[in-house]
């Protein structure tokens, strides 16, 4: 692991303040601790699929601008 890596546990405590920073998260569905995780993972995932819908509108959106000879 290099300097430029996160450990699992700089990982984990990221992913705490994270969850505590979103005001009135509850938990969705149990009790435990972990939960936490879950639901960072699931908004991170989430947010990675919006990322990639806009990109590629973006691309879409670029191309009928430059018109089909530019794109060549």
């Amino acid at each position: 692991m290099n300097e430029k890596e996160l450990s699992l546990a700089q990982l984990e405590e990221l992913a705490a303040r994270m969850a505590a920073a979103i005001p009135d998260l509850d938990c969705p569905e149990c009790c435990e601790c972990t939960w936490v995780y879950h639901y960072v993972e699931r908004s991170a995932t989430l947010y990675q699929e919006e990322l990639e819908w806009a990109l590629l509108v973006h691309a879409f959106r670029q191309h009928r601008q430059r018109g089909p000879q530019q794109a060549q």
